[in-house]
């Protein structure tokens, strides 16, 4: 069994979306796609099959809820974990219904972890 983590990175900013991907490589997950929206995520989780899929929520007009939910009804054993703007409360319920397995908010810092 291989210790590689594979993951998928959605956001709706390239730049972001970039630089998250690029991090997570650099830290020795493995980036086997990135989708810059909703109906992207979902396509490209089922031909890629992350292990983890890191999601925003507001991904335009479809929402990462939705795509939480399409990507888990197809794949239910990857995890989605959402990184988001926003740390509203119908925000983390809404993913945590879907299915997203943790939420952090993006303001977050490295000391988070600590």
């Amino acid at each position: 069994m291989s210790d590689e983590i594979t993951v998928m990175v959605v956001d709706d900013h390239p730049i972001w979306r970039e630089g998250v991907a690029r991090d997570l490589g650099e830290r020795g997950m493995t980036v086997v796609a990135t989708a810059p929206d909703a109906a992207a995520a979902v396509r490209i989780a089922l031909a890629a099959r992350p292990q983890v899929v890191l999601m925003d929520l507001n991904l335009g007009a479809t929402s990462g809820v939705d795509a939480i939910e399409g990507i888990l009804a197809k794949l239910p054993d990857t995890r989605v974990l959402v990184l988001s703007a926003s740390g509203e409360q119908p925000d983390v319920l809404a993913a945590v219904k879907a299915g997203a397995t943790g939420y952090l908010v993006k303001s977050a810092g490295a000391d988070f972890t600590r």
